[in-house]
């Protein structure tokens, strides 16, 4: 997909696809075995490490349903490809997008670097990347053409910011979408608009006066404490590098700790935070109303697939 990424940004999904690799491993922790498919054409299988349960959320759901049908498609070409389900651990770490005022939380985790740092250090090898790996180069084209597609056969979707996404219509991953939720493209400007909105709506907060002057105070702030920073992001960049820096983990833990606790202090005191998050509240508001037809839209797709993924479920049960 061009001008974003396959999948929107980020982003909060808890599946993520390389540019390669299928990436079936949905949520975290342990899994249970719990079926096999045979494919058609081929001795491989699909191994299907665990099934959710009928009351999961429906971002967890649809992922694991998205993940499983290509994977179907993957085995039918040939390929031997994993899924794996366990439940999703709950959100530990609140979404900072314009830093963070809770003095408590930034003396406890910092910024959540080091703790995210440690998660990818210590997490078992992902078995499709694995897997992918040992393919020959020819084998591994082949994977990655029947994962994502033709590049040059795309569909499109406007976007309500003006923007323009394009995403391949045919591959596996192409297919699962389709059964999920019919429309490919409808499916596109929808999925995309929403799941993007940060990248839409954060410029526009940070160009507003209102945020500019509660910045400069802030900044003030950071200075008179001896740690000046361009913005909060700034402070993030410099902590992530001190990790590369620093002689040990620990002390750059416990200089992230100092900085985190430097910020929130500093956005309390001005009341940076505050008036951000009031900014992007009130622009999410107008233009939620303003797109309201769409919103409605997108929730009907979304919940004629989360009936195709609890068909999915008793399938596999």
């Amino acid at each position: 997909m061009s001008v974003t990424s396959d999948r929107g940004t980020g982003r909060s999904r808890r599946w993520l696809l390389s540019s390669l690799a299928v990436g079936l491993a949905v949520g975290v922790g342990g899994v249970l075995l719990r079926d096999y498919w045979q494919p058609a054409a081929a001795g491989e299988v699909v191994q299907l490490d665990g099934v959710p349960g009928a009351a999961t959320p429906d971002e967890d759901l649809l992922g694991w349903a998205e993940q499983t049908l290509a994977a179907r498609c993957m085995a039918d070409r040939g390929f031997r490809v994993w899924v794996r389900w366990s439940a999703p651990a709950a959100e530990e770490q609140p979404r900072h997008r314009y830093g963070n005022d809770d003095d408590a939380w930034a003396a406890a985790h910092g910024f959540g670097i080091g703790a995210q740092r440690h998660t990818s250090a210590t997490q078992a090898p992902e078995p499709n990347r694995a897997y992918l790996a040992k393919l020959p180069d020819d084998r591994r084209a082949a994977y990655d053409a029947a994962y994502h597609g033709d590049p040059k056969q795309t569909v499109s979707a406007s976007l309500a910011s003006g923007a323009v996404v394009r995403t391949s219509r045919d591959g596996c991953l192409a297919a699962a979408r389709t059964e999920l939720y019919g429309d490919l493209a409808e499916w596109l400007r929808l999925d995309t608009g929403w799941r993007n909105m940060d990248a839409e709506v954060v410029p526009a907060v940070t160009a507003m006066p209102a945020y500019q002057d509660a910045l400069a105070r802030w900044r003030d702030c950071m200075r008179a404490a001896g740690h000046p920073a361009a913005d909060p992001g700034a402070l993030r960049d410099e902590a992530s590098q001190a990790y590369r820096t620093a002689p040990s983990r620990e002390a750059a833990l416990a200089q992230e700790r100092a900085w985190a606790v430097q910020e929130a202090t500093c956005a309390g005191r001005t009341g940076f935070v505050k008036t951000a998050e009031g900014l992007d509240a009130a622009y999410r508001a107008r233009l939620a109303e303003q797109r309201a037809g769409d919103r409605a839209a997108y929730d009907a797709i979304r919940a004629a697939g989360r009936q195709r993924a609890l068909a999915l479920i008793t399938e596999l049960s």
